[in-house]
């Protein structure tokens, strides 16, 4: 692949299915939006290649190995407020984001993809940049962070109960 390391190349379809779901899955907050146009369905919503791009059955799996994937980037649970936002725990957690887009399909039940669609805008909120670097910007992301890592130990919590591992 012309001068790009393997580690590299191999993680670039990652990079780029990540970046597309997030994208799709910004929601409003991305920017203006018009009150006469309707809402656009999501990537998720109406692409074929997202439905197939997951293994089914292992979304619980999948979310739980990129919570934990991000979670080794992160500080001690408590020490959000000193927690350096750098490029790659950004990406750990907009990669979670993009990991339950995908995966917004194959949940096992019910239960399990409420906790999903709570943990999804609070990775991406906590893997943003902020807009400016004001302290009430640097609080609500630390907040974002911290309610992050309570919903998503939540769905660790969640998947387990829907099913159970295998010994």
């Amino acid at each position: 692949m012309s001068g790009i390391p393997a580690r590299r190349a191999s993680a670039l379809p990652i990079a780029l299915a990540t970046a597309g779901a997030l994208a799709a899955c910004s929601g409003g907050s991305a920017g203006p939006t018009s009150t006469t146009s309707p809402a656009t369905p999501t990537a998720s919503a109406t692409s074929r290649g997202l439905e197939s791009y997951t293994d089914t059955g292992d979304g619980c799996a999948q979310a739980i190995s990129a919570i934990s994937y991000a979670d080794d980037a992160l500080r001690a649970l408590g020490q959000e407020p000193y927690q350096e936002f750098d490029d790659v725990v950004r990406s750990r957690l907009a990669a979670v984001a993009g990991t339950l887009a995908l995966e917004a399909k194959d949940w096992p039940d019910e239960p399990v993809h409420r906790q999903a669609e709570i943990v999804q805008p609070l990775a991406q909120a906590a893997a943003a940049r902020l807009p400016n670097q004001t302290a009430t910007a640097k609080a609500a992301r630390i907040n974002a962070l911290l309610r992050y890592r309570i919903e998503a130990a939540t769905l660790i919590l969640v998947c387990r109960d829907a099913a159970p591992p295998t010994p």
